[in-house]
């Protein structure tokens, strides 16, 4: 459930993310799910495991380990990625307000920073039982909606891309961007590895369901659907279901909100020794910058911040198998050593 509350936040349970990464290849981006699963599962099972090697108390040591001197350098590009998608978190919250004429007042976003600072200051095992509790109330109304804007198709007319390698390559950036999310969080489980890589695999596969599913909702709800800011909502009020959806949309915002505050906070804690102001001023700095707009935040930034996210797997690829070489090396080198004595 951790794992899918990483990945399922406002611009997942919208639609939105899903449009700007997988829409513009029409049904052609169902299929393409299956590809997006199994990234993400290898992706999620080399960090754990690099986690469990390197054993980091947070996300600042995990960089100390694996990018040595430029680790500071690392860090700020993290952190710039999870202010980003702390950001559009809170500008989606006021989306929800947008049917109302009242998404320019920051009233859910604020209400979310609060219940967001009682959790994380109460701890992981809080946060992680949130999430037990949310991802299947989300999960579950988004399963209702697809099903009734799948069975309820509208018809229209649009020119979609069948550029297979431009589709590989949103689907690398995709998993990308959500492991960069995901990173503080899934290397310091202090759970047994084994665990972690079921946990790794159930949680692919329930992302990889959704994509599909929420994708091909959205292509048969039509063009206004497709090109709204969040879709899902359109969806859900043709079903007089806007409250649901504005539930789904709002878990999914408030789980990934918690990953991306106790990750920031993680490293602001070393430099704001109180606790408390430092969660406080993470929550601030992302509530000033939501103001930009959550359209405008998930289009503008999910590619770059998932351009950046493949280069950053890339590196925590090669630090493995060159430490996965090294231990084999020190193993042949030490039986060596018990075959000379002998």
């Amino acid at each position: 459930m951790l794992i899918v509350a990483t990945i399922v936040g406002a611009g997942f349970a919208s639609g939105r993310e899903l449009v700007t990464f997988f829409g513009k290849f029409g049904y052609a981006s169902i299929p393409i799910a299956v590809l997006c699963a199994v990234l993400l599962f290898f992706s999620l099972a080399l960090f754990m495991t690099v986690g469990k090697m390197v054993k980091p108390d947070g996300m600042e040591g995990f960089h100390r380990a694996v990018f040595g001197k430029f680790s500071p350098v690392m860090d700020f590009i993290i952190l710039f990625n999870y202010v980003i998608i702390l950001s559009t978190m809170f500008a989606g919250c006021d989306s929800l307000l947008e049917s109302y004429n009242l998404s320019q007042y920051p009233i859910i976003s604020i209400v979310t920073a609060v219940l967001t600072f009682v959790v994380i200051y109460r701890g992981i095992d809080t946060l992680m039982d949130v999430n037990a509790v949310l991802v299947p109330i989300i999960l579950y109304m988004a399963l209702i909606i697809s099903i009734f804007s799948l069975t309820n198709p509208v018809p229209y007319e649009m020119n979609y891309s069948n550029n297979i390698g431009l589709m590989i390559f949103y689907v690398a950036i995709y998993v990308s961007m959500n492991i960069m999310l995901s990173v503080g969080v899934i290397t310091t489980i202090k759970i047994p590895l084994k665990e972690q890589i079921r946990g790794a695999s159930t949680g692919s596969t329930i992302i990889g369901i959704f994509i599909a599913l929420l994708t091909a909702a959205i292509m048969c709800a039509g063009l206004n659907v497709f090109n709204s800011s969040m879709p899902v909502m359109e969806i859900a009020s043709r079903m007089n279901m806007s409250f649901a959806a504005a539930i789904i949309i709002w878990g999914g915002i408030f789980t990934t909100v918690l990953a991306a505050v106790y990750t920031i906070n993680s490293w602001t804690i070393s430099f704001v020794k109180n606790r408390a102001l430092s969660i406080s001023a993470v929550l601030i700095v992302g509530l000033i910058i939501s103001r930009i707009g959550f359209k405008t935040i998930v289009d503008s930034f999910y590619p770059i911040s998932g351009l950046i996210g493949f280069f950053y797997i890339l590196a925590v690829l090669i630090f493995y198998l060159k430490a996965r070489r090294s231990k084999k090396m020190l193993s042949l080198s030490s039986k060596r050593s018990i075959d000379i004595k002998k």
